[in-house]
């Protein structure tokens, strides 16, 4: 699909995304800096735990978003997390980049929840993920 206008594909998209049966939630960012995620937490008054881990990954948000073309961060505990990726493009190439990143998010649930063994239950989250995802970034750049 091509995009409507060139222009489009330079907005930074932000939205919320669960994880289907399980209560994890993320903040994912197409085009975005970090501060924007900070801003995005504030503004959709997401909880001070949330925000002040928002705040606590900031050299690493800063370390991996400069050397790779998308960005996981999940905190264990509280089970919830960021996911980054860069400029958008209607590629195979960005779709992989998205669904490698999924893998992570699959795996840090998966620990997580101990569901390390459960082959089924990590491939239908990875297909809901992907799915909910993907449908969320094409609805707003194409």
């Amino acid at each position: 699909m091509k995009p409507k206008n060139k222009k489009s594909l330079d907005r930074k998209f932000m939205g919320e995304f669960n994880c289907g049966i399980f209560k994890n939630e993320f903040i994912l960012g197409v085009n975005c800096e970090y501060d924007d995620f900070l801003k995005y937490a504030k503004e959709t008054y997401c909880s001070e735990e949330f925000i002040n881990y928002i705040k606590e990954i900031k050299e690493d948000y800063k370390k991996y978003t400069d050397t790779s073309n998308g960005f996981v961060n999940f905190d264990y505990k509280k089970g919830y997390g960021i996911l980054n990726l860069k400029k958008f493009e209607d590629s195979w190439e960005f779709y992989e980049i998205m669904l490698h990143e999924i893998c992570h998010i699959v795996d840090f649930i998966s620990e997580q929840k101990h569901l390390e063994k459960e082959m089924e239950a990590r491939a239908y989250l990875t297909e809901y993920l992907f799915k909910d995802i993907r449908k969320k970034i094409q609805k707003f750049y194409l």
